[in-house]
């Protein structure tokens, strides 16, 4: 019931908001997709051999779901039918769309259309569910029963229709309707096609409805506050609010050579170079990232719009240009020509055999210098200003003498490096300004080996590994950022916690009641796994006024989300590193001092 009530709320507050008079020009405005969305089937999903008993294991979910209410009392007392339901949402294809028509020239009250729909395996599960959901909501005393069986309910947007009814291709459909189904129709049709292969699931999105009314607001809100007016000219001239009412749509699809995803922001060229999208990456600057890279991102940016943001924000508030002409006065440094200005807008990180074995310790972040004398100088002055400040430190707990940044040059390359002497610290944070390049990392051996390869003194750089170019076999030009992952490769760190995350499943849709399911090993042996698996790439580049972000990845989920995992696991824990060495030893460090102090105080002759 909650379901029901809350489908017709999400139709009503789409219509009281695609309601903009901007979309009401003439007596009939063009339908304006919202939002479309339309899934393929589990099997479809998954159906790469290695994903074979995860696929099976998902299917068999419903019929656990069956037996409990004969395991916990309190589900007994569930309605029957919503296992039904639970069957339709584990057979097929689902489908979301939401279309504006603009406002009524004559009531002014706003019209949309939408569905959403459940696919079923044929008519007879379809009216199976139908039935189900009509003895649920029995009660709802706002739904109509209909003549075919199908029920009813008046909301403001209109009249909200639920029932079975059939769609394109033969396949029958149990949904929430609303309003002018061709408009929904077409809505589907317009999606994005896959290019090859099998079309996984596609969507669109089209914010404009939305975003056209929160400026007119805005604009009212801020008229008679000028701070408030300076604040939404920032966010305009940003070009927020107009990169997020361009249409987007995107589709996934698996072929032969592995699973496919193109996302294009249609339009967006203007807007997103207003939020500081860059030009494109040279090949240089890509291959700053060694080809033993295990994980990687790259992307360059425009920093004008950053800077303009600045000066606005400088103008705005008196006290932040007081706040940095305090900073340039007691260091040295000019924050913002110094180090900002500094900047060439490529930012890039990553993990590598080279720069620690692909390991905790080897993600190393670089940015990319325009003035490599004026960042090097701020950053001498910085640390030359940090010692004096930790030895005068000493002066009043003695921490100081546990804490130091030396300044160290060695093969043409300047390195700042944070060390702990006495203390047993296991990490030194180290920077690095290598020609253009300034490299960043939480040891010294990670950033002596990723400034070699920033100076071009390591391998031939990321475009020349096998694994990259089998995934991406084209030219980088035009790309304004680029994403790697050596799947197979991180696979080895992501498998354990997969094997845990595929025991749970094995053992959840298994029967205590005697029923002969079986799932299987759903995670294959990892030399199974990793047998054949393609690393994943993704290019983000304008193709005319349009932004295109395009992938290409492996053909099996799990090996997807396995490699994925293992990626993302080490940054999380390296996050957490160095609070939990650094304090603890500092704090030891601090009370060992003052006890050497107090010491010295009782000393004879003191």
């Amino acid at each position: 019931m909650a379901l029901i009530h809350r489908t017709a709320l999400v139709f009503a507050g789409a219509a009281a908001i695609c309601a903009s008079p901007l979309l009401a020009q003439n007596d009939q405005p063009r339908p304006q997709t919202i939002v479309a969305f339309e899934s393929s089937t589990i099997p479809e999903i998954l159906a790469h051999p290695k994903d074979a008993a995860l696929r099976d294991a998902l299917l068999m979910l419903p019929a656990r779901l069956r037996e409990l209410p004969r395991e916990i009392p309190d589900l007994q007392q569930a309605p029957p039918g919503i296992f039904d339901l639970v069957d339709l949402a584990f057979q097929g294809p689902v489908r979301i769309s939401i279309v504006s028509h603009g406002a009524d020239p004559n009531t002014g009250m706003p019209r949309i259309s939408g569905e959403i729909a459940f696919c079923a395996r044929d008519k007879g599960s379809a009216d199976a569910a139908q039935r189900a959901l009509t003895g649920l909501v029995a009660d709802v005393r706002e739904l109509e029963r209909q003549p075919d069986g199908s029920l009813a309910m008046q909301t403001p947007a209109g009249e909200i229709g639920i029932g079975v009814r059939q769609g394109d291709r033969g396949r029958w459909w149990l949904g929430a309707r609303l309003g002018d189904q061709d408009a929904v129709a077409d809505s589907y049709a317009a999606l994005p096609p896959a290019p090859g292969g099998t079309r996984l699931m596609s969507g669109a999105l089209n914010l404009e409805s939305f975003i056209t009314p929160m400026k007119m607001m805005g604009a009212m809100m801020a008229g008679g506050n000028p701070e408030a007016a300076a604040g939404m000219a920032m966010i305009d001239n940003l070009g927020v609010l107009d990169t997020l009412s361009s249409p987007m749509d995107a589709v996934c699809w698996s072929d032969d050579a592995g699973s496919h995803t193109r996302a294009v922001v249609h339009g967006a060229r203007g807007s997103m170079q207003r939020m500081g999208a860059g030009e494109g990456l040279t090949q240089a600057q890509v291959n700053a990232i060694p080809a033993d890279a295990m994980a990687a991102s790259i992307g360059r940016m425009d920093l004008g719009a950053l800077f303009g943001m600045l000066d606005q924000f400088k103008s705005m508030s008196p006290e932040a240009q007081e706040a940095l002409s305090m900073f340039t006065e007691q260091t040295g440094v000019d924050l913002e020509n110094d180090i900002l200005r500094s900047l060439s807008g490529v930012f890039a990180f990553y993990s590598s055999d080279s720069t620690g074995g692909s390991g905790l310790m080897s993600w190393v972040m670089l940015s990319g210098v325009s003035d490599h004398d004026a960042m090097l100088g701020a950053l001498t002055k910085l640390t030359n200003l940090a010692n004096s400040g930790m030895q005068d430190k000493f002066d009043e707990d003695g921490t100081g003498r546990y804490l130091r940044i030396a300044h160290l040059r060695e093969g043409g390359i300047d390195y700042l490096s944070f060390q702990t002497p006495g203390l047993p610290v296991p990490f030194s944070p180290t920077i690095a300004m290598a020609g253009d390049w300034l490299v960043v990392g939480v040891s010294r051996q990670s950033v002596t080996a990723a400034a070699r390869q920033a100076a071009g003194k390591g391998d031939g750089g990321l475009l020349t590994s096998k694994a990259f170019r089998q995934q991406w076999p084209g030219s980088i030009e035009g790309a304004i950022k680029i994403q790697y992952l050596d799947t197979p490769r991180a696979i080895r760190k992501g498998y354990g916690l997969a094997t845990l995350l595929g025991a749970m499943l094995e053992n959840a849709v298994r029967s205590p009641l005697g029923a002969d399911r079986e799932p299987g090993m759903v995670i294959p042996s990892y030399n199974d796994l990793v047998r054949g698996a393609r690393a994943a790439v993704q290019v983000v580049r304008f193709e005319g006024d349009d932004l295109v972000m395009t992938t290409n990845a492996d053909g099996s989920t799990i090996v997807n989300l396995t490699g994925i995992g293992g990626a993302i696991l080490e940054p999380i824990v390296l996050a957490t590193i160095p609070a939990g060495i650094l304090v603890p030893a500092i704090d030891r460090a601090r009370e060992r001092a003052r006890e050497i102090i107090e010491e010295q105080e009782h000393a004879p002759g003191f």
